[in-house]
Parts: structure tokens; sequence; C-alpha cells
């Protein structure tokens, strides 16, 4: 098989390919330059970030931006790249964007900065990053399920039969999240709020500190408390 997949082929796995890093890279830079202040910052995300993972052979790429609309702003720019907006896409949480045909196969996730859903993704990715034993565990189960959905018309059964191992992972961050933050910065946060935050920081670009909230929705009463979060968030100093 070739280096990375493509439109039409079936699930496969591969060992860890440093080369995965370098075409992100290679990626990015045009990606940067193309959306212009749309794009607060473009991350590498998926399986093919993790160093040693084993993975499908496709980069996945998340681009934060303030907003969906305009989409002129960021789709226009990204077209120009070659890429091509799937107006399909049911994931109402992002707004996305594949590869040209015949290209290396490249997912573009567009989110809203500060999302659950943008969060979600850092969060899993940097988690499993950081846990050899979990990266273990994910590694085996995408090569079980790569052999039990193994045609392409699998290739969504093969993502819901990873849901569960993917939210289990996600249950299990909360309190090393929290380690991440200062202990001061954190007491400041949790007197603000009585609904329980998970707060982590990011070194991959300029955006130095994201917020993740439970998937609970607040009551009215408590967002006056969230936009005081807010400003402590981007007064913080790390």
């Amino acid at each position: 098989m070739s280096q990375f997949m493509k439109v039409g082929d079936p699930v496969w796995i591969t060992h860890y390919n440093a080369t995965w890093s370098e075409w992100f890279q290679q990626l990015a830079q045009p990606l940067r330059n193309a959306p212009g202040p749309a794009a607060f910052r473009i991350d590498h995300i998926g399986s093919t970030y993790v160093p040693g993972l084993a993975a499908k052979p496709v980069i996945d790429i998340q681009i934060s931006v303030a907003d969906f609309e305009p989409l002129d702003v960021y789709q226009l720019p990204l077209e120009r790249l070659g890429y091509i907006f799937r107006a399909d896409n049911s994931d109402r949480s992002k707004r996305y964007f594949r590869e040209a045909p015949g290209h290396l196969r490249v997912h573009i996730h567009v989110r809203r900065a500060g999302s659950s859903g943008e969060q979600f993704a850092l969060l899993f990715r940097d988690y499993v990053r950081t846990h050899s034993d979990v990266a273990s565990q994910y590694a085996q189960l995408q090569i079980e399920l790569a052999q039990r959905y193994s045609q392409v018309e699998d290739r969504v059964a093969y993502a819901v039969a990873k849901s569960p191992f993917i939210w289990k992972v996600i249950a299990q961050t909360d309190e090393w999240a929290q380690q991440r933050v200062r202990g001061s910065y954190s007491e400041k946060v949790a007197s603000l709020c009585s609904t329980r935050i998970t707060c982590f920081s990011y070194s991959f670009s300029t955006c130095r500190t994201k917020v993740l909230w439970k998937s609970t929705l607040l009551p009215k009463e408590q967002m006056s408390k969230i936009t005081s979060v807010s400003r402590l968030i981007k007064s913080a100093s790390f």
C-alpha cells in the first residue's frame, strides 16, 4: 500500500511514520497564511499526531476560528489551496474540508475556538500522547476494528465502533487536566463557578490556555460567572 490513504481505500492501520509530522508541517505553512487572522490556531490532531501510535495514514488538521460565519472568510482561501468543502458533512460542530481527488488524504476540521468540539479533539490528542498505556490500547483497538471493518463501505461503522473507547478516555482526563493548571489559578477559577471546569494549556500555538466545560447545560444565572472565568483566563500568565 502507499504511504497515505487515498479516496476509495478501506480503513487500514499502519505503524507510526515520522513523516506524518513532517507532512503536517508542510501542509500547515500555507494553511497559516491562507485564512489570515480568521484562523486563531492550526493544530495537528488525530492519531498521526501521537509519536509511536499505529494509525490510519490520514493527516487530520484542526483550524480554530471565531465563528463559522461568514463562511467565505476561510472557505475561499482553503479552496484556493485545493481543498474541497464538504457541505454534506452531518457534524454541525465543524465545517469540513477534504483533499482534492488523487491527493494524499487530509481532513480539515474547522471548529469554533473554545468550543467543546475543538477542546475535545485537543484533549484526547494530548492525553493519548502523554499516556503510553492508553496509546497502546488505542492502537490495538484500531488494528482490531480495521480487520473487522475491512470494506470501503465499513468506514462509518469503524468510526462508530471507536466511540466508546474515546469517551472512556475523555472521562479519565479530568484530574489529569486539572493538574496542568497552577494551583492558585485553579482555586481562583473554582471560586468563581460552582460548576467544575477543566483547564489545560497547549504549547503548539500562541493560544496559551483553553477551557473545556463539562457536557452539561449551565443555568442562566451562572452566565455572569462564566464571563468572570473568561476574563480571568484571558488575563492569566502561563
